[in-house]
């Protein structure tokens, strides 16, 4: 048995040699006539028990009828689907289909996200975030945010999401999982359906345990992960048990850390395991598929899956056909089952309920989601409300129910996260090019969070390196949807410039600004934000390395009026594959407010990102700026040069006060890097025009600068990566790597 089998299951070692103990015995289903009663049981193991499909495929095929089912984890899922009355095929077309990637990541998600949760993803890229409470920092329940999981669960089993009796299923059922207090085995024969699916899979570490009543559930793998016993008291005369396992690992990778580890818990699974395969009967049917080139976290394989199991399924044909039945017979069990399934009735919305959240927090739910009554009830939308919910950033997870029949009651139940409401998260960059230093940032993102009471967040940043600053701002909302607000800002900046003169650095400058601000905003649903305000600010230019005769400018005030507007669908903040971005910001100093001179400003971006069969992707940059003939302070002159500002130049080699860039590129996917953890990299090459007039330094060429991209690129588990080759048409050229978030802001 592969340590890959449950990869996560580093904090369960210990609860695999504990005694199990199940719930009470479910009532007996009555005896089929003239033949035995065939319990299907299906075991653990993530992504590989695509592999049951495969087999309740051949079953099909013999005509094997299930009386009863029993699984754990993944075999509970597939389990689970087949009582409520899908077919294999149906299974096989709904597993295939799955967005994996989608469901385990994050894209989804942020395209339910506000702006400002968007735009704080580019301050830190990666997505883990921790509790500051009284004892110090409190970890996150899990790696993985399971509300996509969930959802997805119960659109596979929407059909029998009003069944809470599980005898009553088209085929009864149990699922099983293990309860972290007690360390017992829990064995589910009634209960909200996706509920106990979510419990049976909820691999410790990966995904957060679930409260349940008195339970702390887990993955029932831990206790018994192939429950032959289970199926056994539930119906079975006679059971099929199905186990999925890879080839065991390697001695090289068993030395390692995680591979003795994970190779330790596989030996706890695979002993009560090897049990319930023992404690098979001459009349039973065993069957271990070892799957090759399939993990338990390669979901997005499972068409290989289903296949392997179905290939293994027909190598022991003759021994399932012995539990065949005559094709009347097996056409009138088939019809039993949809039958019990049944075509659900449309039903209408009648209301829509909060639980566990005052009336002011659900006046502000309730302006999330498009559930509405008076409407058909559409469970795909049900599940995508849930996520509008999540998304906010303030939940851990967002339950939802459908109570009553004709009509029916919508119920969500979005639970705080339980390590807020005070979070922090860190995040990191790292950049290098030739003929440029190295420069590094960290950063800690400290939020204080009010959900509950008004949706009030306090935000505190320091970072420190090639930009360090400290910012503090409070976002309080106004009204009962929180969609406008009002924004008071305090920061500190300082950073070093080189300044260029015919593309050779003369000097390095360091800039320093102090400034405050007062914005009043307004969201635009999910896509799109408006922000305006006053500011005032005070900026030093002080001479870091060059001769001393160079200019410097002190205690420079600035203040005045500012603009901004954004509207963000992409599916990520850096390497997005699909989606836009357009973005206004318009500075107005005005001497009044204490500015020194009067200018103004206006910088627009426009991004777009799409991906053509998966494989293929395609962007398009624009952006330009203007100070529209006028003289602003030096610290708001625009930028170009840097990796995707034409990349065949020096970071900042270019500085003036108006200036046009475009990018066309196009990328492959490279092969063999995706995973649910986000390993996705793109190679390719990318068209660049651009040109900066007013410069700062230097004479002003009419001309465009023309050059190119070959660029390595993606989003890791470790953050965003980049590799760029740039070229010029005059020769110019420029090596860059970066790791992590981007170390400056991109125009100024």
């Amino acid at each position: 048995m592969s340590p890959t089998r449950l990869p996560l299951l580093t904090g369960s070692v210990l609860l695999g040699a504990m005694a199990s103990a199940a719930l009470a015995d479910p009532p007996q289903p009555a005896a089929p006539p003239d033949r035995p009663r065939i319990g299907l049981v299906l075991g653990g193991g993530g992504a590989m028990g695509a592999a049951h499909i495969g087999v309740i495929k051949v079953l099909e095929q013999l005509r094997v009828p299930v009386d009863c089912i029993a699984g754990t984890s993944m075999g509970a899922l597939v389990g689970g689907a087949y009582a409520s009355g899908m077919s294999a095929a149906e299974l096989e077309r709904f597993v295939t289909s799955i967005d994996w990637q989608g469901v385990f990541g994050t894209q989804q998600v942020r395209s339910f996200q506000p702006v400002s949760v968007k735009r704080e993803n580019e301050t830190v890229s990666n997505k883990l975030e921790f509790g500051l409470g009284e004892d110090g920092l409190i970890a996150p329940g899990g790696l993985i945010e399971t509300q996509q999981i969930e959802s997805t669960i119960r659109n596979m089993v929407f059909s029998q999401a009003g069944v809470t009796d599980f005898d009553r299923l088209p085929i009864p059922f149990r699922a099983v999982a293990t309860d972290l207090k007690s360390g017992r085995m829990v064995v589910f024969d009634s209960g909200e359906l996706p509920v106990v699916l979510r419990a049976s899979m909820s691999v410790p570490g990966a995904f957060a345990p679930l409260e349940l009543g008195d339970w702390l559930l887990v993955d029932g793998g831990i206790t018994r992960n192939l429950p032959v016993d289970v199926a056994r008291e539930s119906c079975a005369d006679v059971v099929i048990a199905v186990s999925v396992d890879t080839p065991e690992p390697t001695v090289q990778e068993m030395k390692s850390a995680t591979g003795a580890v994970g190779r330790m818990v596989d030996i706890l699974i695979e002993s009560n395991e090897d049990a319930s395969m023992a404690s098979l009967g001459e009349d039973d049917v065993g069957l271990g598929i070892v799957l090759q080139d399939v993990g338990s976290m390669d979901f997005m394989k499972a068409r290989e899956a289903i296949t392997q199991g179905e290939r293994a399924a027909w190598q022991i044909a003759s021994q399932l056909g012995r539990l065949s039945v005559p094709d009347a017979d097996y056409s009138s069990w088939k019809s039993a089952v949809r039958a019990a399934a049944g075509v659900p009735a449309q039903r209408m919305v009648a209301g829509v309920r909060f639980e566990g959240v005052d009336e002011d927090t659900a006046a502000w739910l309730s302006s999330l989601i498009r559930t509405e009554p008076g409407e058909p009830l559409d469970e795909t939308q049900i599940a995508e409300d849930a996520l509008r919910i999540y998304a906010s950033g303030q939940y851990e997870s967002v339950a939802h129910r459908v109570e009553g029949d004709r009509p029916a009651t919508v119920v969500f139940t979005p639970v705080l996260k339980s390590w807020g409401p005070s979070f922090l998260a860190f995040d990191y960059g790292i950049e290098a090019g030739s003929g440029s230093r190295a420069e590094v940032v960290v950063n800690a993102l400290v939020r204080r969070t009010w959900p509950d009471t008004g949706g009030a967040e306090w935000r505190g940043l320091a970072q420190l390196g090639a930009e360090s600053k400290l910012e503090t701002d409070l976002r309080v909302p106004l009204g009962a949807t929180r969609r406008t607000f009002v924004m008071p800002r305090l920061a500190w900046m300082s950073e070093l410039e080189d300044f260029f003169l015919d593309g050779s650095r003369i000097a390095t400058y360091e800039f320093r600004n102090t400034r405050g601000e007062l914005r009043f905003g307004v969201e635009m649903g999910t896509w799109g934000e408006v922000q305006a305000g006053v500011f005032r600010r005070q900026d030093d230019t002080v001479l870091n390395i060059g001769v001393p005769q160079l200019p410097e400018e002190k205690g420079y005030d600035d203040g005045g009026y500012l603009f901004e507007f954004e509207r963000d669908t992409r599916d990520s903040d850096v390497w997005a594959t699909r989606g836009s971005r357009q973005r206004l910001e318009v500075i107005v100093s005005e001497p009044a407010l204490g500015a020194t001179d009067a200018y103004e400003t206006a910088l627009i971006e426009w991004n777009e990102s799409g991906v053509w069969r998966r494989n293929a992707l395609f962007f398009a940059d624009f952006a330009g700026g203007t100070a529209f003939g006028g003289s602003p302070a030096l610290q708001q002159s625009f930028r170009l040069g840097g990796p995707g500002q034409l990349s065949a130049l020096q970071r900042g080699e270019l500085r003036g006060t108006d200036f046009v860039y475009t990018r066309l590129g196009f990328g492959w996917r490279v092969p063999g890097l995706d995973s649910l953890l986000g390993m996705t990299l793109f190679a390719g090459a990318a068209f660049e025009a651009g040109a900066m007039w007013t410069r700062v330094l230097g004479e002003d060429p009419d001309d465009t600068r023309l050059g190119g991209q070959l660029f390595l690129g993606g989003n890791t588990p470790f953050g965003p990566v980049t590799g760029s080759f740039g070229f010029g048409e005059s020769g110019d050229y420029a090596v860059f790597i970066g790791i992590g978030r981007p170390v400056r802001g991109r125009w100024r």
